[in-house]
């Protein structure tokens, strides 16, 4: 597969994880309640893992506002939409999505190293 088309598969699968989970969210609320918030790590870690640290930053803070609208929508309580358990969930998630975004972009930088020791190792025979 060529670099393009795996770029291609990661932005696809980025979005159908983001997009798939509203409705998630809505059909599992009444029968979970707040816990349901709990899938929206998923979309965050996906979003680490294959864009890095910052991609695990903005997703967190993205699902921090998304899950507030969807829980308003769901169960119409505009006055208390979060509540401070919420708000510790989606601290650790951010945290969660930064952790696992910064190993992708230490994994990168080691392999981008390894391949560049390999080349020195591969001139240095060749000589």
């Amino acid at each position: 597969m060529t670099q393009k088309t795996n770029k291609v598969t990661q932005y696809f699968l980025v979005a159908l994880v983001w997009a798939l989970y509203p409705p998630i969210f809505i059909g599992l609320f009444p029968s979970l309640g707040g816990f349901v918030a709990d899938f929206g790590l998923i979309p965050i870690v996906v979003s680490g893992r294959l864009f890095g640290k910052l991609a695990g930053l903005t997703g967190g803070i993205v699902m921090f506002v998304m899950n507030i609208a969807l829980r308003v929508y769901v169960s119409g309580d505009v006055e208390n939409p979060v509540s401070i358990n919420d708000t510790i969930s989606s601290i650790i998630f951010i945290l969660l999505g930064v952790g696992v975004g910064h190993l992708r972009d230490i994994q990168q930088r080691l392999k981008a190293e390894l391949r560049e020791r390999e080349n020195i190792e591969r001139t240095l025979r060749d000589r």
